[in-house]
């Protein structure tokens, strides 16, 4: 089994904030072993690797997949993947995360609350990743939905990766490892950007080699920005209960407030969708066009684009019936700023920035 450094203080920190952040999170060693493993595929056995694709679902055609330029993966659900990569094979088998995650650092179930997930982890998932760099990145969106996938974590594996803005994490951690120097003028993207609403503005984290970042795989939108690295790489681990987690339950609507957790489980998506539909819509954009302008991709893109319009179109509207004060976004009149202005106003107001009240928000 892989052994994790991964302090108890985590789960507690994910629960208040839908995600926590661990450096040197494996044996440097382990790590290393790791990278070069999906490196040495990439370079001797390119055929492996698959392209990360958006599934686009319309009720008027079969669900279509629109490849994002420049990123590999390495899918280790399949036998002749994790067969051809056996340390990889082999991590993808081991359950040492889910352990960790699932009882405090002497190796006891926690039974303090803070301490502990609201559910059981059971499976993991996990695939291998590279970004080629040229801008390659992906949109927003979140990981799962109601599929059974609870927890996301994803290792970064960059040892000279250059990062030129404030870590997020250099507050909350001395054991930085990071190798590359902060001299340059610019830095080499692809950071993570989390968007933990409704307590916090949007956090960027850099990819530093080593790093552990677990978050909400129903609750947290994300996204990661463009990379110019000419290999960013990653390995991200989702983590499932059995069975999937009941959904809320929808005949006893909760009171439209922002500080109830239950309210804010169903709609945060929908809260995501307008306060950063300009942001999602430039980052549908972003993923989907580096190294790749064509005639073909660009009507891709223009479906991805309707599909995100509606969306946000839909979310105003459910707001505006939900939420008195937000009636005014339900009119297509408004535009996308001002109804995000509205939003942010109502959020300002009335949320309650209780930590302890935080910890249902999430899972």
């Amino acid at each position: 089994m892989f052994r994790w450094r991964v302090p108890k203080s985590t789960i507690g920190t994910l629960r208040r904030n839908g995600f926590a952040i661990v450096d040197n999170a494996l044996p440097p060693a382990i790590a290393l072993e790791l990278r070069d493993e999906i490196v040495t595929a990439a370079m001797t056995q390119p055929a492996l690797l698959s392209r990360n694709s958006t599934i686009v679902k319309t009720s008027a055609a079969p669900p279509m997949l629109i490849a994002k330029p420049n990123i590999g993966e390495l899918d280790l659900s399949f036998g002749v993947i994790s067969a051809a990569l056996p340390r990889l094979g082999q991590f993808a088998e081991d359950g040492g995360l889910i352990a960790q995650l699932s009882c405090n650092d002497d190796g006891d179930s926690s039974n303090l609350a803070d301490n502990r997930l609201p559910f059981v982890l059971a499976t993991q998932t996990v695939k291998a990743q590279i970004n080629f760099g040229g801008g390659a990145c992906f949109p927003m969106h979140v990981d799962s939905d109601g599929d059974g996938r609870v927890v996301t974590g994803v290792v970064y594996l960059n040892e000279t990766y250059v990062n030129c803005k404030q870590d997020h994490n250099n507050d909350n951690s001395g054991n930085n490892n990071n190798k590359s120097s902060n001299n340059s003028s610019t830095d080499d993207g692809g950071a993570l950007r989390l968007y933990p609403l409704p307590l916090q503005t949007p956090i960027d984290v850099p990819p530093i080699f080593n790093r552990l970042v677990l978050f909400s795989s129903l609750q947290m939108p994300h996204r990661v920005l463009p990379s110019s690295a000419p290999d960013r790489i990653c390995f991200t681990i989702w983590m499932s209960t059995t069975p999937p987690p009941p959904l809320p339950p929808t005949l006893t609507p909760p009171s439209a407030d922002i500080n109830n957790p239950r309210w804010l489980k169903l709609h945060r998506l929908k809260l995501a969708k307008i306060l950063y539909a300009n942001e999602w819509a430039q980052s549908i954009v972003e993923s989907h066009t580096a190294a790749d302008d064509s005639f073909a991709q660009r009507h891709h893109v223009s479906l991805l684009l309707s599909t995100h319009t509606h969306d946000v179109a839909v979310s105003r509207r459910v707001l505006a019936r939900n939420v008195p004060r937000l009636a005014r976004i339900g009119d297509s009149g408004v535009s996308d700023l001002d109804a995000a202005k509205i939003v942010w106003d109502w959020i300002r107001d009335t949320a309650v920035k209780d930590a302890n009240d935080a910890q249902s928000c999430w899972f």
